[in-house]
């Protein structure tokens, strides 16, 4: 078969998936409900998610811009907060079920982001600062790093080897954002490929976790321009998404009851 012939072919199986999507959707109102709520959710979902993942990273850059082998071990201790939130969900859905689990797990992320983002102390450091730091050091031969360095020790750290009680707070409130995200995102996954017919199970999965596409582009555009000029709205503006969501899946619930 030539790639021609595969390309064709492919995209008359991809054709014939929408074609019983379709069929199937305009005569049935629930599943139409369904598609429109899980693809909302999977939108929400990523955006949540994928920010969350790249803030662990910037967080830790703010508060060290040299990133010290300490602000490095942090990180890793945040991603690994995926395995028990992982574990967590996988008990979670059998005892109190997939709803349940899902929206726990957005409400618990968007309790912990909004308390990151009115933690009094949170270390925000703007961009345009450490450029200028850089440009005062281009200028005298390194004062400007060691200007920086005067000004943490005398504004009691902010680098990676200060371990304050408000940054362990930190850290235990990014460890547990971070074990509820892949918690909601992986019982969100079974969830769906549970909630639709058989008949229509591949097309539908494939077309509402399309979404999480658009929610994961949205993620790093918001990260890079908004949260630089307001961390914390940003951060209120990320929890109230999540709470959103949460409360969004809970209406798989009552469309099943139509």
């Amino acid at each position: 078969m030539t790639a021609r012939g595969a390309k064709s072919s492919v995209w008359r199986v991809l054709a014939g998936y929408a074609h019983t999507l379709q069929s199937h959707v305009l005569s049935d109102a629930q599943l139409l409900r369904k598609v429109l709520i899980f693809s909302t959710e999977f939108l929400l979902m990523a955006f949540v998610y994928y920010f969350l993942v790249l803030f662990t990273v910037k967080h830790k850059v703010e508060q060290d811009v040299s990133l010290s082998a300490s602000s490095y071990v942090s990180v890793a201790i945040s991603n690994l907060a995926e395995i028990p939130g992982l574990l967590l969900a996988m008990r979670l859905l059998d005892s109190i079920g997939r709803i349940n689990t899902i929206s726990t797990m957005f409400f618990v992320c968007a309790l912990c982001t909004l308390l990151l983002a009115l933690a009094p102390t949170a270390p925000v450091a703007p961009e345009a600062a450490s450029r200028e730091e850089v440009e005062l050091g281009k200028d005298d031969g390194g004062g400007g790093s060691h200007g920086r360095q005067e000004r943490e020790r005398e504004g009691g750290g902010g680098g990676g080897g200060a371990f304050s009680l408000d940054v362990m707070l930190q850290e235990a409130l990014v460890f547990v954002m971070r074990a509820s995200a892949l918690g909601f995102n992986q019982s969100l996954w079974i969830f769906t490929t549970e909630s639709f017919p058989t008949s229509v199970r591949a097309s539908s999965l494939g077309f509402t976790t399309s979404f999480a596409r658009v929610g994961g582009a949205l993620s790093p555009l918001v990260l890079d321009h908004l949260y630089t000029a307001s961390p914390s709205m940003v951060m209120v503006l990320v929890a109230g998404v999540a709470v959103a969501a949460g409360c969004l899946i809970r209406m798989v619930g009552l469309v099943c009851l139509c």
